[in-house]
């Protein structure tokens, strides 16, 4: 049995938000989100039969903050750049402000599935 323990696979990475696409450095205009895993330790799920997994607010908030670990081009209603602060990731989480948490839930997603699929190989 082999497991793969690539520090890269857990490094975070930069993505398009356009395009979900996953870019080695953001670059041009547009926005970029930088992600990581959410390690399986750390998560605090419930299961039901019909539903499968299920994640109160709390543990959805407390995810997006963890992976969610900086961003590019994201600016305030004022055009100046908004840091990526735990308490502006709380807001944008909150109210789904830009658009941001379908995004990042979906690539934690495809992430967290990519990395089972690698130790079931």
């Amino acid at each position: 049995m082999q497991i793969e323990f690539s520090k890269a696979l857990y490094d975070p990475r930069w993505y398009d938000f356009e395009t979900g696409a996953a870019v080695d450095e953001p670059a041009g205009a547009g926005a970029f989100l930088k992600i990581r895993p959410y390690p399986a330790s750390a998560s605090q799920s419930i299961y039901d039969p019909e539903k499968g997994v299920v994640y109160d607010g709390k543990e959805l908030c407390k995810r997006f903050k963890f992976c969610l670990v900086d961003w590019r081009g994201v600016t305030g209603g004022d055009g100046k750049a908004l840091a990526c602060s735990d308490e502006i990731k709380q807001a944008v989480f909150d109210f789904n402000l830009g658009g941001i948490v379908p995004m990042v839930t979906r690539i934690i997603q495809q992430l967290d599935g990519y990395l089972r699929g690698l130790e079931k190989n």
